[in-house]
């Protein structure tokens, strides 16, 4: 996955690429489609609003932010990162439900655990191995820990962030959300979570350019 993210503000000068990494799940195609689409009819029923939404490609729920990270510790990161998923999935293995599933059944436009405004998707987790994702930002953590990073001090809050207010002190309307979203409509189906992704965000003028570092399967 390389695409650029006009979701994340640019860099002020060009003179330097600045590098970040983020353990993260990724929804299939066809779920992050539904997702954009979500987003954007969002935006235009609220035009106020000024939301900027995440490419589809670029959707996913972050387990855990690393920020930027120097090339040594990246590569302790992603060895850490290995031995401790590989762990979480031989526990999933023994879980009655394989590979576990996630779903995503509503919108939600408010400030998420101290973050900045923006509309994002609740994510719950299927029937069965309730908890795992917990488990695997805690894994995440554990890895960050290992490779030497500070401590993540906010909490761990599942969602997929779609789109972000451009202006300060704007907000969504509930009615410019239920019109455009309307309850139950989104819903796609559960889908299952087979593995987590180390991914690198390079932060260019034009905006953030993705691409996958490693992959750690779960199945």
């Amino acid at each position: 996955m390389t695409t650029v993210d006009p979701d994340l503000d640019p860099p002020r000068s060009s003179a330097k690429i600045r590098t970040r990494l983020f353990a993260a799940l990724a929804p299939p195609p066809e779920v992050r489609e539904r997702l954009f689409a979500a987003a954007q009819a969002v935006a235009e029923a609220a035009p106020e609003s000024r939301l900027r939404v995440v490419p589809a490609e670029n959707l996913h729920l972050t387990l855990r932010f690393y920020g930027e990270v120097p090339p040594e510790t990246a590569h302790t990161l992603e060895t850490k990162l290995r031995a401790g998923f590989a762990a979480e999935a031989d526990r999933l293995r023994e879980c009655a439900a394989l590979p576990p599933e996630i779903a995503l059944p509503r919108l939600a436009a408010r400030p998420l655990t101290g973050q900045h405004r923006m509309v994002w998707a609740e994510v719950v987790e299927g029937p069965g191995c309730a908890g795992f994702l917990a488990a695997l930002a805690g894994a995440a953590e554990r890895a960050a820990l290992a490779a030497g990073l500070p401590p993540e001090r906010r909490p761990f809050a599942p969602h997929v962030t779609l789109a972000r207010l451009r202006r300060r002190g704007a907000r969504v309307p509930p009615e410019a959300l239920e019109r455009a979203v309307p309850e139950g409509a989104l819903r796609p189906d559960p889908f299952p979570v087979t593995e987590v992704v180390l991914l690198r965000s390079a932060l260019h003028p034009d905006g953030a350019i993705y691409d996958a570092v490693a992959s750690f399967p779960l199945e």
